[in-house]
This record gives structure tokens, C-alpha cells and sequence, in this order.
């Protein structure tokens, strides 16, 4: 690594730590304060994603930094190419949710609640929901992915971003667990956060993967009410 990268490269590293951080104090916070499964849980999900992993890193980096939004994938570049593959890492989740669906855990935490949603609250939901998940891929390959790249290696990268996809997936392991077992949970989690990773290094473009995760908890949701 040449020399004037170094100092980027940490203040990167210590951005990403500090998310993480603040995710975790308002996660823990929203676990024992907050009801698991309704629009305000979903609001207070919602508005910290957006200020801890959006708001605050990526002015941050465009500001002290100078990144430009296509540095981050956000970008038209090889949209088609990604649209194609994003869709298609998260059509695997989504066929592994609704199968998930027979464990009673799983259909308790994720779908039970929902069922009985008056629709207004249901639609808003439904757009919270969108909004997170796309953050998640806005966040983990945009900012992690793309930035670690940018001051690193791609194998380095892909690790770190894989480290911080793990640890906002870990409730979804715990869900999986009883359906996949352990082992074929975290292997998922594994193999979606590497397979998206190649999408968005291939590609430099997050767009696609974005719109994948979307339509994976729309198609979810829409799938648990109908």
C-alpha cells in the first residue's frame, strides 16, 4: 500500500467501527424498548440506518475525502449488468424465506405480526422496509465495500464487508437456524454477502443490488399478506 493512502485507508476503517458501534447501541435499544414487529419499530429502524449508515459516512467521505457518488456504485455504469445478477442473489433469499416460513419461530418473528396490519400501516411498512433495504446494500457495498477497495485490495474488502454483513445478518442466522441448520444459515449469509460483493466489484455499480434486496422484502412481505 503506497504511503498516501494510509491515512484515508484508517480514517475508512475507524468510519466503518464507528457505524457499527452506533448501529449496535440503537439496535440494543430498539430490541428492549420497542415492539419487534410494527410501523414504529420499522420507523426507528428506518430513520438510524439512514443517519448512521448514509447520511453521516457519505458526507463524511465526500466532504473530507472528496468520493464521488460513482465511487460509492452509485451510478448508471453497467446498470443492466447489475440489475440481472443483483436480482438474482437475492431470489435465492427470497425462495429461502418463504420456505423458511414452515418454522414457527421464523413465521412468528417476520410474518404473524404482519398479517394483521391494517393496510395503511401495512403500505407504510411496505416502504420502510424498501427504504432499509437498500441502505443495507448502500452502506455494506457502497461505503465498506467500495471505499475499502478503493484504499486496498478487493480481498480485503470483500473480508470486511462480509465481517460487517455478518453482523447485521446475525438475527437473520438465529431465524434460519432451526429451517437450515447453523451451519447452512451462516454459509447463506456467506455465500449471498461474497456472490454480491463479485456483482458489485464486477460491475462497480451497487444499483442493481440495492433494487435485489428491495424487491426480495417487498416480494416477502407481499407473499406473508396475500
Amino acid at each position: 500500500m503506497q504511503q498516501d493512502t494510509r491515512g484515508p485507508f484508517i480514517q475508512i476503517l475507524v468510519a466503518i467501527a464507528l457505524s457499527a458501534l452506533v448501529s449496535g447501541i440503537s439496535y440494543y435499544a430498539r430490541e428492549n424498548y420497542l415492539p419487534l414487529v410494527g410501523l414504529q419499530s420499522s420507523a426507528f429502524r428506518a430513520i438510524r440506518m439512514t443517519f448512521v449508515y448514509v447520511l453521516i459516512p457519505f458526507w463524511w467521505a465526500m466532504t473530507k475525502l472528496g468520493t464521488r457518488l460513482e465511487e460509492f456504485g452509485l451510478t448508471t455504469k453497467n446498470l443492466k449488468e447489475s440489475m440481472l445478477y443483483g436480482g438474482l442473489v437475492y431470489a435465492v433469499a427470497l425462495v429461502v424465506f418463504i420456505h423458511s416460513l414452515n418454522n414457527p419461530d421464523f413465521y412468528l418473528t417476520w410474518a404473524a405480526g404482519y398479517e394483521r396490519m391494517p393496510p395503511p400501516e401495512l403500505l407504510l411498512t411496505g416502504i420502510l422496509f424498501s427504504w432499509m433495504a437498500a441502505i443495507t446494500d448502500i452502506w455494506t457495498r457502497g461505503f465498506i465495500l467500495m471505499q475499502v477497495t478503493k484504499y486496498s485490495t478487493a480481498t480485503f474488502g470483500v473480508v470486511v464487508q462480509n465481517v460487517a454483513w455478518m453482523i447485521v445478518h446475525l438475527y437473520e442466522i438465529v431465524l434460519l437456524a432451526p429451517t437450515l441448520s447453523l451451519l447452512g444459515a451462516v454459509l447463506l449469509t456467506v455465500v449471498l454477502g461474497t456472490t454480491g460483493d463479485v456483482v458489485a466489484l464486477k460491475t462497480r455499480n451497487i444499483v442493481g443490488l440495492a433494487f435485489g434486496h428491495v424487491v426480495l422484502n417487498v416480494g416477502f412481505l407481499a407473499y406473508v399478506v396475500l
